[in-house]
């Protein structure tokens, strides 16, 4: 079906058209990003304070609760907010996944094709491992996060009840799950599915927060009273070191499997409803903003990245502390500076926009 040059014009307004930044958002992306690339690097000191699950998980936690609460507020047609979400992550997916596959095949003879496997509908998430690039799970289950919503969620109006049912559903399937493998239970949606909901749950009645100094201490406060809080109960319960979850024992140990899926979702949504009413009441920043911009990059790249130069990095800085601060530097500081280049000089927009356009032109959006 053809259109005319006017409706073509206000279709790729209505596609280029993005509400305000919020500053929150940007604060749970550059926060969240920052626990992941910490989380990798030395989880062992503070994975403590989020037993039974790794810190870099919280990481995870703050980018699936952001992404309900945006979808809840979309207005735009289902076809633009799919193209749109999934373009990038594609675009600079793939982009990573071939290129790691020529360098790894130069060096080492390597293809790493399970680097591929999240781009085949998040296909990797049924299996018992995570791609060579392990970060990059988190594609698939995105994907399919995302799928759910258009499909299922997405004029649906999230409740108190819903929530309850959510968890109550999510505690039982994970630890169904998790008596078989770990890495399934904790990449499928299931695993996530609460603090999605919790996150549309607030979009759906959220308005934006204005910044309040006096607000900002009270919620601060709280935030760390939770963690404290959390820190001092684990101290008294014996857990198996696994991954990605730690298993309380004691004698029955099929119900503390269950026990331990009930205190990862308390954990998952604790924080994230702890850290919101903090983050809501920070003002916008400009370097919180940039950070927040270049996760993708920083997401995909920090792991391939600390593989190869951690054996120098022991080497060159033997002092653990200032070893960890460095390789922030490079992880996080220095991919974000890398991905902030390349935003600007691979025309990845204008492929979107190439796309877009045929698209219309052809009747398709």
């Amino acid at each position: 079906m053809a259109h005319s040059s006017q409706e073509i014009a206000d279709r790729s307004k209505v596609i280029a058209d993005r509400s305000g930044r919020v500053a929150f958002i940007d604060w749970f992306k550059a926060v969240g990003m920052l626990l992941i690339v910490f989380g990798h690097l030395d989880g062992d000191l503070t994975n403590t304070l989020t037993l039974p699950v790794r810190l870099k998980q919280l990481g995870v936690v703050f980018f699936i609760f952001v992404m309900g609460w945006q979808l809840a507020r979309e207005k735009r047609p289902l076809r633009i907010v799919l193209f749109n979400r999934l373009f990038k992550i594609y675009f600079w997916g793939l982009f990573f996944a071939l290129t790691l596959s020529v360098l790894h095949g130069v060096f080492t003879g390597n293809l790493c094709e399970s680097n591929y496997l999240p781009f085949f509908f998040g296909i990797n998430v049924l299996l018992d491992y995570f791609p060579s690039n392990p970060t990059t799970w988190y594609i698939g289950t995105y994907i399919h996060v995302l799928i759910i919503w258009a499909v299922c969620m997405r004029t649906v109006r999230v409740s108190f009840k819903l929530l309850i049912v959510s968890i109550v559903l999510e505690i039982a399937i994970r630890g169904f799950l998790m008596g078989f493998d770990q890495y399934r239970a904790y990449m499928l949606v299931f695993n996530w599915q609460t603090v999605f909901l919790v996150g549309m749950f607030f979009g759906q009645r959220d308005q934006v927060f204005l910044a309040d100094t006096k607000k900002r201490l009270p919620a601060l406060f709280g935030y760390m009273g939770f963690v404290l809080a959390w820190l001092f109960i684990v101290k008294f319960i014996h857990v198996d070191r696994r991954f990605p979850f730690d298993l309380f024992l004691g004698q029955d140990s099929q119900g503390l499997v269950y026990l331990t899926s009930m205190c990862i979702s308390l954990v998952y949504i604790g924080h994230a409803l702890c850290f919101f009413p903090v983050a809501r009441q920070l003002p916008n920043n400009r370097i919180i903003e940039f950070f927040a911009n270049n996760t993708l990059v920083i997401f995909i790249l920090h792991m391939p990245v600390w593989y190869l130069i951690s054996p120098y990095m022991k080497e060159l800085f033997p002092w653990h502390p200032f070893r960890i601060v460095m390789d922030l530097a490079i992880l996080y500081i220095g991919i974000g500076g890398l991905s902030y280049v390349l935003e600007k000089n691979v025309p990845w927009r204008k492929c979107k926009l190439m796309i877009q356009q045929r698209w219309i032109e052809n009747g398709a959006m």
